[in-house]
């Protein structure tokens, strides 16, 4: 397994600062000037595409408000009952995670089959070839949220299961389920608040469904009124932050971080009864997840008419540039969290090193789009290759992930390689099919039909060939290819067994001086 020493104090420290250095470097340069630049458009007028715009105070802010509120709400409304089913399921496939019993294993194989289970405009396509309509504002709702549920279901039970089992593998949970609520809630709020691409795509009649990213996008880039966009990224990016620094503050109060347990049963493991019945719900939600995804994978199996899509290009220019963000994001995190985690600069404040980070927790591609095409365009990459991959390379969640790790490696004075590798799988599996999936940053960045990734495809070749022709049902396969769903399954598989001996919970008392808290 190979454990490594730690360095002497003086030189891990000077390492550590370093690595903060470098991290702090990397938030001003990608997260920090891109929200200032937001802020900045959002108090003037006109439009950076006609090469010049007015100072204009908040009268953007004032004047976005009325439509704002209602599709602030409605993307609130819209996540609630898919979070709370999640949680509710994910706590029950957790616990059953943590028996100590082979039965564990087969959970969490089903629970990394979950978390690639996802392609939200493929469920959404797939309901309507099914005969769901948005004739009217009350139907589309209704088909937004039942899309968001059935799309999200499976990516966020993975989620709260895989937290809901690092927490009750302790004897005292207590402070752990408190962390896991807490960023629920927080990043429900947060993160539902920037949906775009099903409400967008499936808007209905009176925008129906219009959410603050949609709002955003039409002011911006079909409107041209770039101000306004900018106030409603601006306005999605003060919300974000805010909820973001409440969860890392809640995080780091609790004094939370994950330890890595020999390989023996969980501290805390539920009854073998709990644990049957946490894994035949985990295999019941299994089986209806792949019902609901069935439309996209035998899509794959059908052929694309020749002349209208070339499904390699398609492919190359979907993943390729994700998987090149992936592994970038990834190692920053795992660079960073070793920096703050195992180095510990600021001895046991070390982990408080990580609030700068926290209003960018939440904050997902969406809010700085608009700063993205703007340096895009200055830098010359706009409808380019090398312009489709993905930023910020640092998220923030990674790093904080990656800290904990490595802080509760550092109590006990060895890093685990086989749990580093697992963690790093399951945040890669995770950020290649959300980012994969995603159909904004591409939207923005690129109008050239040869760089259009699946999501574009989809949307622009659905449109023109009308969404209830079931001729095209070949379109599903475009967003999902199989060799891409085994590989995306396989890393978060191997996340999950490697991560069967971690368990988040409160540093040891009796080694105050070595942990990285406060």
């Amino acid at each position: 397994m190979g454990y490594a020493q730690p360095a002497q104090p003086s030189n891990r420290r000077t390492v550590g600062w370093i690595g903060v250095a470098a991290l702090y470097a990397l938030v001003i340069w990608q997260l920090l000037v891109p929200t200032v630049r937001t802020l900045t458009e959002s108090t003037r007028s006109g439009s950076p595409f006609s090469g010049g715009s007015d100072p204009a105070g908040l009268q953007n802010w004032a004047s976005i408000m009325p439509e704002l509120v209602p599709a602030l709400g409605f993307s609130i409304l819209t996540v609630l009952p898919v979070t709370v089913a999640a949680a509710a399921l994910g706590l029950v496939i957790g616990a059953a995670m943590t028996t100590p019993h082979r039965l564990s294993l087969v959970v969490r194989v089903v629970v990394g089959v979950l978390a690639a289970l996802f392609a939200p405009l493929g469920i959404g396509l797939s309901r309507f070839f099914a005969g769901d309509g948005i004739g009217s504002p009350e139907q589309a709702r209704t088909f937004v949220v039942v899309a968001i549920t059935l799309a999200a279901l499976p990516l966020l039970t993975a989620g709260f299961a895989t937290a809901f089992a690092l927490v009750l593998r302790v004897r005292e949970p207590g402070r752990g389920v408190a962390a896991v609520l807490i960023l629920g809630v927080t990043g429900a709020l947060a993160l539902g608040a920037q949906l775009f691409d099903v409400p967008y795509t499936f808007t209905g009649p009176q925008q129906a469904t219009q959410t603050p990213m949609a709002l955003m996008y039409r002011l911006a880039y079909m409107m041209a009124d770039f101000g306004r966009g900018a106030a409603v990224a601006g306005a999605l990016l003060l919300l974000a932050g805010a909820l973001g620094v409440i969860a890392v503050v809640a995080v780091l109060l609790l004094r939370m971080r994950l330890g890595v347990e020999g390989e023996v049963a969980a501290t805390r493991a539920p009854s073998a009864g709990l644990g049957v019945a946490g894994a035949v719900v985990a295999v019941l939600v299994l089986l209806g997840c792949l019902v609901v995804f069935l439309p996209v994978l035998t899509g794959g199996l059908s052929t694309a008419p020749d002349g209208q899509v070339t499904p390699v290009r398609v492919m190359l220019a979907t993943w390729g540039p994700v998987a090149i963000a992936t592994v970038l994001q990834v190692s920053v995190a795992v660079a960073a969290g070793a920096a703050i985690g195992w180095c510990q600069p600021a001895g046991r404040h070390s982990m408080w090193l990580l609030l700068p980070l926290a209003p960018w927790l939440f904050v997902g591609p969406g809010p700085l789009t608009l700063a993205r095409f703007l340096h895009q365009r200055d830098m010359g990459t706009l409808n380019t290759w090398t312009g489709l991959i993905p930023g910020p390379t640092i998220v923030v969640g990674a790093v904080i992930v990656m800290a904990m790790l490595f802080a509760g490696m550092r109590e006990r004075s060895r890093a685990d390689g086989r749990v580093l590798g697992a963690a790093a799988a399951g945040l890669g599996a995770v950020l290649l099919v959300t980012q994969a999936q995603s159909l904004l940053p591409a939207l923005i960045v690129s109008n050239d039909p040869d760089l259009a990734t699946a999501p574009m495809t989809l949307v622009r070749m659905a449109g023109s060939l009308g969404f209830h022709n079931e001729e095209h049902a070949w379109l599903l396969g475009l967003l999902y290819p199989l060799p891409m769903l085994l590989v995306v399954a396989a890393l978060g598989v191997l996340g999950q067994l490697g991560l069967r001996r971690a368990a988040l919970q409160p540093p040891h008392p009796q080694q105050p001086s070595v942990h990285g808290y406060a």
